[in-house]
């Protein structure tokens, strides 16, 4: 694995490789930014699959972009601010504020015909999105390209409350109850760190102990791999830790959420935990890392850096369950320095599902 990018590497690298789009600049004009960080987050090589979702103008009810990512059941409404001296100290707190006048007019609008056909059409799309059980998360996002803002962030958690409660009121509270609600503000910092996903994989450097009292090792020519038997209290509190954004960095799936179904693979993998504990190391494929350096020393194992590229689903469930107490899960732990082997790795522990090629546009600076 190549040295990690420092935090202001990473933001000069985003920045820089943005400046760069002018495909989008002359396309989205002041949501350009915003638009570049859907891309990075989502991992949407075509940036024309998002026209139709900016909806800023005139009559607007205070969204500039709203975009439904189909394949993780996410719905995002955005607020977008590009300042043109990139030098300011905070971004206009009132277009956070703002994003409060948005969640209600697009989740429970009192007055549809008040919309323009624009904001009519994606509040519709929404709308029949929560009524099917599509919807696994909805963000809240103010895109700005300065340092982010506490205060912001305060605002943006109040606009999420907002949302759930106008999702409460148009479609009951056990509709809300299955639906993650979060405050999202995407500026330098996490700019950076979205680009960094793209481009180095391992996010997460700390030196980590497995807690486990014995283990198996494969190796072969271009990698090495631990195996062994960890608990699902441990990935919880590894999710909790990190977070997904560094955890599932490698994961080119990332957590694709969860829904009260039976047919939803991640909601089945909460009840297994929850009900079955026991037999969950059976029914469950367990998970894969990657890690800078895999170090075994007096009988401890450790990893020094790490994405789980596989098991995201697995992990994420856990972290959603109401206890993983007893739960054990199969762990594979893999070093590999080569980035080609690396997206190979990643490439047949992701085969079950259809994968991209934007996926794997690690190397692109756009």
């Amino acid at each position: 694995m190549s040295t990690p990018a420092t935090p202001q590497e990473s933001i000069d690298q985003a920045l820089g490789a943005f400046s760069a789009r002018v495909d989008l600049s002359e396309a989205y004009g002041q949501n350009a930014l915003a638009i570049y960080a859907l891309q990075l987050r989502f991992g949407i090589e075509d940036a024309s699959e998002l026209a139709d979702s900016v909806v800023d103008g005139p009559g607007d009810r205070k969204a500039d972009v709203v975009h439904i990512h189909e394949e993780t059941g996410t719905a995002v409404i955005l607020q977008a601010y590009l300042a043109d001296d990139p030098d300011k100290s905070n971004p206009p707190l009132n277009k956070a504020s703002d994003l409060n006048v948005a969640a209600s007019w697009l989740l429970n609008p009192a007055d549809r015909a008040k919309l323009t056909p624009a904001v009519q059409t994606v509040a519709a799309l929404l709308e029949a999105a929560i009524r099917d059980g599509d919807i696994s998360a909805i963000e809240i996002w103010y895109s700005h390209n300065l340092p982010e803002n506490p205060d912001v962030t305060a605002e943006l958690e109040q606009a999420a409350m907002t949302a759930r409660a106008a999702v409460e009121t148009a479609f009951g509270a056990q509709e809300a109850a299955v639906i993650e609600f979060r405050g999202v503000q995407i500026g330098r910092e996490s700019l950076g760190r979205l680009f960094a996903s793209r481009v180095t994989r391992i996010l997460i450097h700390d030196e980590i102990e497995i807690p486990v009292s014995g283990w198996n090792v494969e190796e072969s020519a271009g990698w090495k791999a631990a195996y062994a038997s960890v608990s699902g209290t441990w990935l919880k509190e590894l999710l909790q830790a990190y977070g997904p954004d560094q955890l599932f960095a490698g994961n080119i799936r990332d957590y694709l959420g969860r829904r009260k179904s039976s047919r939803n693979i991640n909601y089945t993998i909460e009840q297994t935990a929850e009900k079955q504990p026991e037999n969950f190391w059976v029914f469950n494929n367990g998970i894969t890392g990657l890690t800078n350096e895999l170090i075994i020393d007096d009988g401890h194992l450790k990893v020094r850096g790490l994405t789980i590229v596989n098991g995201a689903q697995t992990t994420g469930a856990l972290a959603s369950a109401k206890s993983a107490e007893g739960v054990s899960v199969l762990a594979r732990f893999v070093q590999a320095d080569d980035p080609e082997l690396v997206d190979d790795i990643i490439r047949a522990n992701n085969t079950q599902n259809e994968i991209k090629a934007s996926d794997f546009r690690s190397n692109d600076p756009h």
